[in-house]
Order: structure tokens, then sequence, then C-alpha cells
């Protein structure tokens, strides 16, 4: 806890303060934590969703990936795509999807809908803010993520009890997942470029 306090101190008092902390809150470093814990509570009610849920996060990381190694090769019609804000949408949207297993009362879905779009919004929005990508660059992200939320609603939820406080419990590991994640990042531009670099003689391109 001592260290998320000094680490989101240091975040909030620095030039872009808000904007850097909602930057690092759509990191991968804390954001395929949180899926991995989502996604096994989510098994523990339904198989088959969890299931498609890591498939399609996987699936719209490895997208995002291609894209960027494109990128790098001067390939991309889309430029660097942001991984922030598709990621965000994947993982914040599926949370999204699946409240209902967990909140069976149809009044609490909404607020908390609401709250996890604004964050990927913000999130999105920090990444333009800050330089990190263009515009452009985030709308195609964000367009990745809501494709892989747009599968997910395709799957019906199965029926959802009425009593549910011993699946709440889940909410005891995700308190503490922010602490012992915030503040960490996990930089893959230079892996993505190196990959274009190794493999651009095979392909007879040349880098710009």
């Amino acid at each position: 806890m001592e260290r998320l306090t000094i680490a989101m101190a240091e975040t909030l008092g620095s030039g872009f303060g808000a904007q850097s902390a909602l930057t690092t809150l759509g990191d991968a470093a804390l954001l395929l934590p949180l899926a991995g814990l989502l996604v096994a509570a989510v098994a523990a009610k339904d198989g088959g969703a969890a299931v498609l849920w890591a498939g399609v996060i996987i699936g719209g990381a490895g997208i995002i990936a291609a894209i960027k190694i494109a990128y790098y090769l001067g390939l991309s019609p889309l430029g660097n795509v942001s991984g922030h804000a598709g990621l965000a949408l994947l993982v914040l949207g599926g949370t999204a999807r699946y409240a209902p297993l967990f909140m069976p009362q149809p009044w609490h879905h909404l607020p908390l809908r609401l709250a996890l779009t604004l964050l990927a919004v913000l999130i999105g929005a920090s990444r333009v803010s800050l330089d990190y990508h263009t515009l452009g660059e985030v709308i195609a992200g964000a367009a990745l993520g809501l494709t892989g939320i747009g599968i997910l609603a395709r799957r019906p939820l199965p029926p959802t009890p009425t009593r549910h406080y011993r699946r709440m419990i889940w909410g005891v590991p995700l308190l503490l997942l922010l602490p012992l994640t915030y503040g960490w990042t996990v930089t893959t531009e230079p892996v993505w470029q190196a990959i274009a670099l190794h493999i651009a003689p095979w392909l007879g391109i040349t880098p710009p």
C-alpha cells in the first residue's frame, strides 16, 4: 500500500498528473493480471464464457501486436494503434458484460457499466493528451476493443442466482491487486520494433 501511495503521489504531482495516472490504469502490467483474476471468477460460474473472454483478450492483444509490427515495417494503414485503448476496452468491457454474474440486481449494472465506459474513454484520451498516440490510433485501438465486446455480447449469459454473497469474495483479491500492480509498466514497443527489424530482410522491406 505504501508503494501505491508513493506512486500515485509522484504521478499526480507531475505536469501531466491526471493523464499519467489514467495511462497507468490502462497499462498491460495492471490489466492483464486483472483480466486473469476476472476470467477465473467468471469460470467459476460459466466456463464457456471464461474461455470466450480469455480468447477474445488473447486474440485482440495478438492483433494489436501484429498491427504494431506492421507499423514498424511501414505497412500499417492504422498507424501505431493504441494497445492501451484496445486492451482497456477488452478487459473493462468484458467486466461490464459479465457483471450480472456477480450482481444480480439489474439496477446495479448501469452505474458500473457507465463507470467502466468512462474509465476506458479517459484512458484513451490520456494517450492522446500525453502525445503517445494520435486520435486516429486511439480510435483504431478502441474499434478493436469494441469488436471484442461485440463478440462477447453474442453469447447469452446463464441464469443469474438471486443469492450472490459468496461470489462477492472475488472483490477481496481485486482490492489487493491494485496496490500490487499500480505503477508497474510493460514497455512492449521495443519488442515489436525488434521483431520488425528481424523479419524485414526476409520480407525484402526496408523499415522506415
